[in-house]
């Protein structure tokens, strides 16, 4: 048998390395970082292709009603997942964090943030600087989350995430989980 995949197809976890050079391989990325307590913001009402804003994951964490666990996760379900895939437009259309957005996740102490598209940012320029600055922020992100749907407005969760130890890799598949209770 023979099996082949890219470390950055599918549901994935970007390594630091991803972001430059400097960065932190996937095999050296701590396990305790891929099993962390998590919740999951609804932001469904952003529009394609827009930026979200700190002023959209504030609102969000107000209106979950949940606080952000401190060395965890926050995924987005932007809706973007369930309405394109696996149309042309979820390669093109997906909403996704500006720069802002990243560094007021950094700041909540998250270790990573995840995002039900292929990219964390709106495709483009700002997806390229969402990326820069998870480097210089010191998180990382997890890409083409599905199913985020059925975690939002149900409290805190334990996500396991955990990737294969691809020496020197970028990044890596993952099989994304949350348990509740």
């Amino acid at each position: 048998m023979y099996f082949s995949m890219p470390d950055h197809g599918g549901t994935h976890i970007d390594a630091p390395r991803h972001f430059g050079r400097s960065g932190m391989p996937i095999n050296e990325y701590p396990l305790e970082n891929c099993i962390v307590p998590g919740i999951c913001l609804d932001l469904r009402h952003i529009a394609a292709r827009a930026e979200i804003a700190p002023s959209d994951l504030q609102a969000a964490v107000k209106a979950a009603g949940v606080a952000i666990p401190p060395r965890g996760t926050i995924l987005l379900c932007t809706g973007h997942h369930a309405r394109t895939f696996p149309r042309p437009a979820y390669a093109t259309d997906n909403p996704g964090v500006n720069v802002a957005a990243t560094e007021w996740l950094a700041e909540q102490a998250i270790v990573h943030f995840g995002i039900d598209s292929m990219r964390p940012g709106p495709e483009g320029d700002i997806n390229a600087l969402v990326h820069k600055a998870c480097l210089e922020l010191g998180i990382t992100h997890i890409e083409s989350l599905c199913n985020l749907g059925a975690c939002s407005a149900r409290g805190q969760f334990r996500f396991i995430g955990l990737p294969l130890k691809w020496r020197d890799g970028t990044g890596s598949p993952i099989r994304a989980v949350a348990v509740f209770g």
